[in-house]
């Protein structure tokens, strides 16, 4: 068990934390964007990458989770046509459809975002898709190969030039929301050319029909699952877009952000955890023992993490953004919990991943999306960005559960469901009694940092007290932090 989490820790480090540094760059950028863009700036922004999500994640087809499932199990000579069948679709039929989208952006716009002079924001959001496509696709391709100093290459590069643009861009040529969209687009572009560098030797000159059917087939399925995360985490832009205003919209931006130092953890073990565990699956016994006790320590760690940010999240926002967005530190737990609960989907549901049941993912997510749209038409008239974040968090446990429940069916994990429960309840507890805190003090005052420190050293005295961790369990924490950083 320890030499499995061990493995699973130092996949984490290597090139899944590489991978979660995209997710820095929106915390990085976060002061500079919240003194010199407004929230109405801000929501125009994020609704107009939330459009360019919702094309970049139907383009993909579900090809990027079929491919990890064939590539393990295919001969040698097989993986270069999986690899380059996958690159080369992603290619060809990206950018026609982003074309037509481009010459079509006035009337989308006026249909979907009820302003046709976003258009030209638009146009330069969509014409960053085909990029992001290739760009994910080869870091795809390094991650299966387990190419790890490539990857580490490639998406620090990519940081690197993203940041850089965004100062060039937004402080320098005073651009606001078109130089923001444009950093995005420009960086892309150059680290595609990186990318073409780093895995030439992973591709060939060929798209195989054959891997082609067989990966649209497994990966199909997955689309609407991955249309409906997109209803379950950014529909709520268009119900406040009808029922609220572009600044609702701005502030969530800023609460998304704040929650982004969270998604540094989540997206480093979500790019571990696939190869991880469909690598680790050939020996079910041990992958069963292994998959309980990881998602007690992901529940643990990934909500402390959650609620030392809740609960310090007013100071986060005043430090680095303006008192403007200080009321947004009561929504931040519920943001982080979707995002803890849509990770954890991919630990309790790798039995349906395992059986090649991927319609049962798709199901659990189209279940939650249609709760999700229930609650933001029920919630947003009256609680504006309030109501958004609750209907997005409501609608991840519904699919959570869902697919629990069929995970169970097709390889059955003894999950530690006490301790799990009470993970969740003492985090909700110790968040009321923060946001109750923050509610009595109007004006913020040092004696906060006071209270909320004490709060946080009372959970974990609860946690050592009710023996959900245990000195062993401190002690292997640190012996796998001390090997990593002494190795």
């Amino acid at each position: 068990m320890l030499v499995q989490i061990k493995r699973l820790t130092k996949d984490t480090f290597s090139y899944g934390l590489s991978s979660s540094l995209q997710k820095l760059i929106t915390f990085f950028l976060f002061p500079i964007y919240a003194r010199l863009l407004t929230p109405t700036d801000f929501g125009i922004q994020d609704v107009i990458q939330t459009s360019v999500y919702i094309v970049t994640l139907f383009l993909v087809l579900g090809l990027d989770s079929s491919v990890m499932m064939f590539y393990y199990e295919s001969q040698e000579e097989e993986k270069p046509k999986i690899l380059s069948t996958y690159l080369w679709f992603e290619i060809i039929v990206s950018i026609p459809i982003v074309l037509i989208l481009i010459f079509a952006a006035k009337p989308i716009c006026g249909l979907i975002l009820n302003d046709p002079k976003l258009a030209p924001y638009f146009q330069i959001g969509i014409g960053s898709v085909p990029f992001a496509l290739v760009v994910g696709s080869m870091l795809s391709t390094l991650r299966l190969t387990f190419q790890t100093k490539k990857f580490v290459l490639m998406t620090t590069v990519g940081v690197i030039l993203q940041i850089s643009f965004a100062i060039l861009f937004v402080i320098v040529f005073k651009w606001a929301v078109k130089g923001v969209l444009l950093s995005i687009l420009v960086s892309y572009f150059f680290q595609t050319i990186l990318g073409i560098i780093l895995t030439k030797n992973s591709y060939i000159f060929f798209l195989s029909t054959i891997w082609l059917k067989k990966l649209l087939k497994n990966g199909l399925p997955l689309v609407p699952a991955a249309l409906s995360f997109w209803v379950m985490s950014y529909a709520n832009r268009f119900f406040l877009i009808e029922y609220s205003t572009l600044e609702d919209i701005g502030l969530l931006s800023i609460v998304n952000r704040v929650s982004s130092v969270l998604m540094l953890f989540l997206t480093a073990f979500s790019s571990a955890w696939g190869p991880y565990a469909y690598s680790l699956a050939i020996n079910p016994t041990e992958a069963k023992e292994t998959y309980g006790r990881i998602l007690t320590y992901f529940t643990l760690f990934s909500l402390t993490a959650a609620l030392g940010l809740s609960l310090f999240a007013r100071e986060v926002i005043l430090i680095l953004a303006t008192s403007v967005y200080e009321k947004g530190s009561t929504i931040v737990m519920a943001t982080c919990l979707s995002s803890v609960i849509w990770s954890a989907m991919y630990i309790v549901g790798m039995g349906t991943g395992i059986a090649k049941k991927n319609h049962h993912y798709t199901i659990s997510v189209v279940l939650g999306a249609i709760v999700n749209t229930v609650f933001n038409y029920l919630l947003i008239p009256h609680f504006g960005v309030t109501g958004a974040v609750y209907s997005t968090l409501i609608g991840n446990v519904i699919s959570l559960i869902y697919i629990y429940n069929a995970g169970q069916q097709y390889f059955r994990v003894k999950y530690e469901n006490y301790k799990l429960l009470f993970i969740v309840l003492l985090v909700i507890f110790a968040t009321v009694v923060g946001i109750w805190i923050d509610y009595k003090f109007e004006v913020w005052d040092y004696l906060l940092i006071i209270y909320k420190l004490l709060i946080f050293i009372l959970y974990f005295i609860s946690l050592i007290v009710f023996k959900i961790i245990t000195r062993k369990d401190i002690l292997k924490c640190y012996n796998l932090i001390y090997d990593k950083f002494t190795s």
